[in-house]
């Protein structure tokens, strides 16, 4: 049944002849989208290739820094604004072609909440894995933290100009650095919280209600299993009494202005004072005992221990090898496919990813998969009860027939952003359509280029600079000059991990 599945989607698989790419953004929304599909039907094209429209980044212009992949951007627009989009694409004939980026996510703006997880509980996050962290470095201090270059200056200078400040909001500590946030790990509250708790002793009275919930809420913070610590249960008992102690605090401080003065005070005193340096030892010592090593940007070509896109930082690298990863990641993506809105992928940077085979294949068996649940669904009909699949043998089943069989077989349209020079060819095991078009484009180039004055311009531009050039050695050059000066630091996680 599998096999003749897969024949029939294969044969009637979508591979569109035109497409026209829209760059959504808060200046080009959903609903400017939605306007435009009856001028791009009359035009003759047949899919619409979207730029990455789940949430990104604050402000994002492009949407490669994706923050939450199963959320819509609410720049570009609502849910609703969404479906009238896809409405609108339907009611002219237009198919729709998703832009994905399976390779990084944006880890600045403090709307990503995987990442800000990972810093709130180190290794001890579930979202741990889902980010390529080296959490035992090759500089001991690192160990159990990632490193965070996101400073405008060295740490110490930062500090003790006050640039870095403890904020408190519903039962929660971080710190902040001017539109940065930076949760604090719970476990470290009681840093915060214990010392001058005579002060609140005399203000409330020892046996008081509202003194007591407070030493109790310490406590609890303090018995917190370890961000170091990632046994499942601990980490789950970890998860589960982080946020009971912070829901008490909270509720602590909304009915005692005591309690809340007194909140206030202690981040009067670690907040520090620029006339005196020594203030801010006690903040120092607690920004070391979290999760991560806030430092200067310039640290990062040496010491950055979290894969990135390139030498960017605010781009940290998925591992969407793993399964678990995979699929969360792919969730939204896969409903909208299922719900027929979007017809093909483009997929961004596949040189990136751990094995691009294997996800190009699994890109495939995910979707055979949701086809065929849609189909068992409609033959069912509408309230009838759906029969019982066990979705992760046709999963297995699927990818060994992909694996042998179907090897070659294409259900799904994807294409890749992979830039081909000359001499090189498309990987065999890619199983997709083709390219983006950056090698063809480069070939279309050259009909503005007339080759027959290539010596000339030699000529004159080597006599501009002042010496002759070897194209291919300059390649090299740069080439080893990139790798070993902004990517230093991964060419030291990768001679480490050998």
């Amino acid at each position: 049944k599998l096999r003749a599945f897969i024949l029939k989607r294969t044969r009637s698989a979508f591979v569109p002849s035109t497409v026209y790419r829209l760059q959504l953004n808060r200046d080009f929304t959903f609903r400017q989208a939605a306007a435009v599909a009856p001028s791009l039907a009359e035009l003759g094209v047949e899919a619409v290739y979207c730029s990455p429209y789940f949430q990104a980044a604050p402000g994002s212009l492009h949407g490669y820094n994706v923050t939450d992949p199963n959320r819509l951007n609410p720049e570009i627009g609502s849910p609703d604004d969404y479906a009238k989009f896809c409405d609108a694409l339907a009611e002219h004939g237009l198919t729709q072609i998703a832009d994905v980026v399976p390779n990084h996510m944006g880890v600045t703006g403090n709307n990503n909440r995987w990442w800000h997880d990972v810093l709130e509980n180190g290794p001890a996050s579930p979202y741990a894995p889902y980010f390529d962290i080296d959490w035992k470095p090759v500089k001991p201090a690192l160990w159990g933290k990632v490193l965070l270059p996101v400073l405008g200056n060295f740490y110490g200078r930062v500090l003790e100009n006050r640039e870095i400040q403890l904020a408190y909001a519903g039962g929660e500590f971080s710190a902040h650095y001017y539109d940065h946030r930076f949760p604090l790990d719970p476990g470290t509250y009681p840093v915060l919280l214990e010392a001058g708790a005579g002060e609140l002793e005399r203000r409330l009275g020892p046996e008081h209600p509202d003194f007591l919930e407070y030493l109790s809420i310490v406590t609890a913070f303090r018995n917190l299993p370890p961000a170091a610590e990632c046994p499942p249960d601990r980490m789950r008992e970890r998860r589960r009494e982080k946020e009971i102690a912070k829901r008490r605090l909270d509720i602590l401080a909304a009915r005692s202005e005591t309690v809340r003065d007194f909140l206030a005070a202690r981040l009067a005193f670690f907040n520090g004072n620029k006339a005196d340096p020594r203030s801010f030892d006690p903040l120092d010592r607690l920004l070391n005992a979290q999760p991560y090593r806030l430092a200067f940007w310039a640290v990062a070509s040496q010491e950055i221990n979290y894969r990135r896109f390139f030498d960017i930082n605010e781009l940290a690298a998925v591992r969407i090898e793993e399964e678990e990863v995979f699929r969360h990641y792919h969730d939204l993506l896969f409903r909208l496919i299922a719900e027929g809105k979007i017809k093909g992928l483009r997929i961004d940077h596949p040189d990136g990813l751990y094995d691009p085979p294997r996800y190009f294949s699994r890109l495939q068996r995910e979707y055979l998969l949701k086809m065929l649940l849609s189909e068992e669904a409609q033959r069912a009909g509408p309230g009838a009860a759906l029969p019982d699949i066990d979705q992760e043998a046709v999963r297995k089943s699927l990818e060994d027939l992909l694996s042998r069989e179907f090897a070659s077989s294409l259900a799904l349209y994807v294409v890749a952003e992979k830039i081909l020079d000359r001499r090189e060819h498309l990987p065999e095991n890619w199983n997709i359509h083709g390219t983006v078009g950056y090698d063809f484009l480069n070939a279309l180039n050259g009909l503005f280029v007339d080759n027959r004055h290539e010596e000339a311009f030699a000529r004159l531009y080597e006599a501009y600079i002042g010496h002759g050039i070897d194209f291919a050695q300059l390649l090299y050059n740069k080439k080893k000059l990139f790798a070993l000066v902004p990517m230093a630091s991964e060419i030291s996680a990768l001679g480490h991990r050998l």
